[in-house]
């Protein structure tokens, strides 16, 4: 029998993190030198202060960011879906997503209708309403922001999981989030039917997959939502929207709850030193099931309106090609990715172009083995940045170089 893990409430939380600032910052940072609209940013040295210091009426120490605060903007929305179809719509006809495998190209205009599909799909075709559980185990692709903002549009919530996982695995998932539908890829069918039998067995409840091949054929005779069915402009900032879940430093995977002010929040928040432009192409291989991927790598450049590219799986020689042919400007990247890159391009032979890459991000530890020397030498032609701590919780902890 499989324990369900209970969620503690978000009123815990709130006293607890009441004098968290909303962004800690460490050298070196960027700083805002003017308070217009579009201010200049300038790059702060090791010796610069970058936050300040302050003590809350309890007498907790408070550090808040040098940026200023996201909050005004944040409270004019009420729904992350809802904030992000508005940032959709200032750019309609500008390109969102082309998939790497399929060349398959999104604009913005598209992907808010594919959206609405896919929130049309699960409503007629899998009963999901306002405060259902419905998971996504995907690799990278374009499906899979239509998909998330489609679960929020009906006011349910979204669970994300590693496609290449048990079923085991995924089964304690499931129940722990109390899953009503799976959105899946066929390439991974017997490890979700195998993990929807395991919950049957456990539960007596059935689990419903939709998978993706399947998705054009079913939308195209699917109806609208509809218009007494308004999920979406009822939501309240403080609904749970989002639960990533992740083992932590021991024991077995957790959720965190996220809501749509604290999502909508980190987006605005993080796009505060990234500077995301529609000018910019971004080379996503960044799994979009991780709180990182998710918010960062896909939520961020595409309510900023810029273009990504989505890899669903990395290959150095492939990621070059993409760096080449789409004149990417920005990637997020792990340590081995950096190491598999240089190592290509220090090859003998060498014929990649690199040159319009502007800023390679480090996710993850602290670069190890010679990671940043090695990258320093061949890429020094871009920005290298190293960016920490970004786990369960969605606030940037730590910025290093």
């Amino acid at each position: 029998m499989l324990r369900r893990v209970p969620f503690a409430p978000l009123s815990l939380f709130r006293k607890a993190l009441r004098p968290t600032a909303t962004s800690l910052a460490l050298f070196p940072q960027q700083r805002f030198s003017s308070s217009a609209k579009n201010p200049k940013i300038d790059i702060l040295g090791p010796d610069d202060d970058v936050h300040k210091v302050s003590k809350s009426p309890e007498g907790w120490r408070v550090y808040q960011s040098l940026y200023p605060s996201v909050l005004p903007e944040v409270e004019q929305h009420n729904s992350l879906c809802e904030f992000m179809f508005g940032r959709w719509d200032r750019e309609p006809n500008h390109t969102a997503m082309i998939q790497h495998e399929t060349k398959r190209q999104l604009t913005f205009a598209e992907t808010r209708k594919m959206t609405e599909a896919a929130a049309s799909v699960l409503y007629y075709g899998h009963n999901i309403r306002k405060g259902d559980v419905v998971c996504i185990a995907l690799l990278n692709n374009i499906f899979y922001a239509p998909f998330t903002y489609g679960i929020m549009r009906l006011g349910a919530v979204v669970t994300t999981a590693n496609a290449i996982t048990t079923p085991e695995t995924l089964c304690f998932q499931l129940e722990a989030s109390n899953t009503k539908t799976i959105v899946s890829s066929r390439i991974f069918q017997k490890t979700m039917e195998d993990a929807a039998v395991m919950i049957k067995k456990s539960t007596g409840k059935a689990i419903s997959v939709l998978y993706i091949e399947d998705f054009d054929r079913i939308a195209d005779q699917a109806s609208a939502l509809p218009s007494s069915y308004t999920a979406m402009e009822e939501a309240k900032p403080d609904d749970v929207v989002f639960l990533p879940f992740s083992s932590g430093t021991t024991g077995t995977p957790k959720a965190t709850q996220l809501t749509n002010k604290s999502l909508t929040a980190n987006i605005l928040q993080s796009n505060t030193p990234m500077n995301v432009t529609k000018e910019q192409t971004y080379l996503s291989i960044l799994p979009f099931f991780h709180i990182y991927g998710f918010t960062i790598v896909m939520s961020v450049v595409l309510a900023e309106n810029a273009t990504q590219i989505i890899m669903s799986r990395y290959m150095a020689e492939e990621y070059l090609d993409n760096v080449k042919e789409h004149k990417v400007t920005h990637s997020f990247v792990a340590p081995p990715v950096v190491i598999s890159l240089v190592n290509k391009l220090e090859a003998p032979g060498n014929e990649y172009d690199f040159s319009s890459m502007q800023v390679h991000c480090l996710r993850c530890r602290p670069a190890i083995g010679g990671c940043w020397t090695k990258n320093d030498k061949t890429l020094s032609h871009s920005q290298s940045r190293s960016r920490l701590g970004h786990d369960g919780n969605v606030t940037d902890l730590l910025h290093v170089p």
